[in-house]
């Protein structure tokens, strides 16, 4: 894929998302460009992996291709004005924000901008997500593809409706934490019958 790829927001899902693309080679390094608003973070990934970094939401805007809104909900519309008159048509922006319609995010940027929604899940951090993947109308058969490739070095996607996608954050958001303190607790119970905890795990 010969896109270049942004990042808006580097935190857990966003870098696991970056870092996933350049482990499963997908796009290589020089590729992707990010910003944050912490610059130490970006810094860190173009120390250690060669990204590009950007100097601002507007900057990064003018430079990729397909640009990952990877900020939390309550920042994702100061990020969307940062960028709404800096889209060109050919744009592709993934959010992968939770609660943010496609509809709210077509009234800041505009409604005729290609968007899609990814809901990613934790175990994106180690390549093992389940995502749901919901474009809108302007997104074409051939851009939703490179969005799915993308996505799929994170781990596995399924296209779902709109109104689908909090039954999706309920059940493959919460439920793999919730699995987690299931182990935890089996765990230490095997701890406190004898095992060591790495034999428990």
């Amino acid at each position: 894929m010969n896109k270049k790829i942004g990042f808006i927001g580097c935190g857990n899902i966003g870098r696991a998302i970056l870092l996933g693309l350049i482990s499963s080679q997908v796009v290589s390094p020089q590729q992707i460009i990010a910003y944050d608003i912490i610059p130490d973070i970006t810094a860190g990934l173009a120390s250690q992996h060669g990204i590009i970094t950007a100097t601002s939401n507007a900057d990064l805007a003018l430079q990729a291709d397909i640009i990952f809104l990877a900020v939390k909900p309550d920042v994702v519309n100061r990020a969307l004005h940062d960028i709404a008159d800096l889209l060109n048509p050919n744009q592709v922006l993934v959010s992968i924000a939770a609660g943010i319609s496609l509809e709210a995010i077509g009234a800041v940027v505009g409604a005729e901008r290609k968007v899609v929604r990814v809901m990613p899940n934790t175990p994106a951090l180690v390549r093992e997500a389940i995502c749901s993947v919901t474009p809108n109308a302007q997104v074409t058969a051939e851009e939703l593809e490179q969005v799915n490739t993308l996505i799929g070095s994170i781990g596995r996607y399924e296209q779902v409706p709109e109104y689908l996608i909090h039954v999706v954050t309920g059940v493959g958001g919460s439920a793999p934490a919730f699995v987690f303190i299931l182990i935890e607790a089996m765990a230490d119970a095997a701890v406190a019958g004898g095992l060591t905890r790495k034999q428990a795990y």
